[in-house]
């Protein structure tokens, strides 16, 4: 038991709880002030999913730096757990929070988004490492922004955060993602930077 309070203590587990509750508190307050535009509570869509999958892919982050990386099966195993475990709390966090909304699917396409860009932060962590794993869904949120304002033809890997909740693509892409990213840092862990491995 003392092991995981220390792991989560290292990964500053209650910061990132209380990063998710912030963000679903955020989720409705947004709704109360722009719930008339549909322009806003569709960025909303991939905003406040986005926010969340950045706190999961910083949770990835390893302060034990190799040490992590050759121990026992106990340490990814609790890595794994605790990520999915914050996916979840964001996942229930965000769906509490789109009762406030008023448009049709808001829980289910919050999810999706949320478990797709998750996927993505956490397949980044293996390369980029956990405190610069939020800059791969940050980019592709942009650019289905970008793409959903612009005449350029539009592809489902990179709009999928702007699909509706009814399309079954845009639903197997992001759940492919999210068991990806969770394979990944499980078996791989995060990239460890050079002064914490030299530390």
């Amino acid at each position: 038991m003392r092991l995981v309070w220390l792991f989560l203590r290292s990964r500053l587990a209650g910061p990132a709880l209380a990063g998710i509750a912030l963000t679903a508190l955020l989720a409705v307050a947004w709704e109360r002030w722009f719930g008339h535009e549909p322009e806003a509570m569709t960025a909303a869509m991939i905003l406040f999913p986005l926010v969340v999958a950045c706190v999961i892919g910083t949770g990835a982050h390893s302060a034990f730096g190799e040490t992590e990386l050759t121990a026992s099966l106990s340490l990814p195993l609790l890595r794994g757990v605790y990520l999915a475990g914050l996916i979840a709390v964001g996942a229930l966090a965000l769906l509490l929070a789109a009762l406030a909304w008023t448009l049709p699917d808001d829980g289910g396409t919050l999810a999706r988004n949320l478990a797709g860009l998750s996927g993505l932060a956490l397949l980044a962590a293996p390369v980029v490492g956990g405190r610069l794993s939020w800059i791969v869904p940050v980019t592709l949120a942009m650019a289905a922004q970008l793409l959903a304002i612009s005449d350029l033809p539009s592809w489902l890997a990179l709009t999928w955060p702007q699909a509706s909740f009814d399309n079954d693509r845009a639903l197997a892409l992001a759940l492919g993602l999210l068991g990806s990213g969770l394979a990944a840092v499980h078996v791989f862990g995060p990239k460890v930077a050079r002064d914490e491995a030299a530390g």
